[in-house]
């Protein structure tokens, strides 16, 4: 006959059972608890490319407050064309005192001197205001102030003409408009002064600028490099990009 005390052992977990299982239990957890900041950070970039992809028609918006003329100067990749400049081989501004030149220093990577017109947006994507832009001699102007201070400006979004020429692809060489991949040909998307459209290649980037800022900052910056103090500028070549061509009517 099997005693109680005998039978209650059988039935129940020995110490060194229990042990165990909590290590394998600590040593699952602790795995997983390392992919939890992975799994957020990727949640927030979801979120983040979403909201770009929804941002097109804030830019229109913008682009067409804007307006044609000056989408037009303002976003030549390089001088072209000659009818469209100025005696000094850049196009002149028509903002009639409202804009203001900062001397071809934004306070930002190189990749954001480049000739174009930049525009801003907040984290939420759903105001989009002009920043500034770089003429093809290097010159930047700016608005005289923004209703986004700089530590908002997460998104940063590049517009800018086609080329005039581009690289053929092998769907060119099928269907005749190249001899070769690679060849040089023109580029249909590329302006005609006499059109009434203007393509444009739109470049959303993010992050761009965060940090807590100042609550008073209206974008001008508190020590002339064009960010604000505490605001910290991410290079370009961190940043994702949401690239999609847009157009514009006179």
């Amino acid at each position: 006959m099997i005693s109680k005390r005998a039978k209650d052992r059988r039935q129940g977990f020995t110490l060194l059972e229990i042990i165990i299982a909590l290590a394998v239990f600590a040593f699952v957890v602790s795995g997983l608890l390392a992919f939890l900041p992975w799994a957020i950070d990727g949640k927030q970039n979801i979120r983040d490319f979403n909201t770009a992809c929804s941002m097109p028609d804030a830019i229109q918006v913008e682009l067409d407050r804007i307006g044609f003329k000056d989408v037009e100067a303002y976003t030549r990749p390089s001088l072209t064309n000659d009818d469209d400049t100025d005696g000094a081989g850049a196009y002149s501004s028509s903002g009639g005192g409202a804009y203001s030149s900062s001397g071809g220093d934004t306070g930002s990577s190189d990749a954001d001197d480049e000739p174009g017109l930049y525009l801003v947006a907040r984290r939420d994507g759903l105001q989009v205001r002009l920043a500034y832009w770089v003429m093809q001699d290097g010159a930047v102007y700016k608005p005289a102030s923004s209703d986004i201070p700089d530590h908002e400006q997460y998104f940063l979004i590049k517009c800018i003409q086609f080329s005039k020429t581009r690289e053929a692809t092998q769907a060119d060489v099928t269907a005749g408009r190249a001899g070769a991949v690679g060849e040089e040909i023109a580029n249909h998307l590329a302006h005609d002064s006499s059109n009434g459209w203007l393509a444009l290649q739109v470049d959303v980037q993010w992050p761009y600028k965060f940090g807590p800022g100042n609550a008073d900052d209206d974008g001008s910056g508190d020590d002339g490099s064009g960010d604000s103090k505490g605001t910290i500028t991410a290079k370009a070549n961190l940043r994702e990009h949401f690239v999609y061509p847009a157009a514009i009517t006179r």
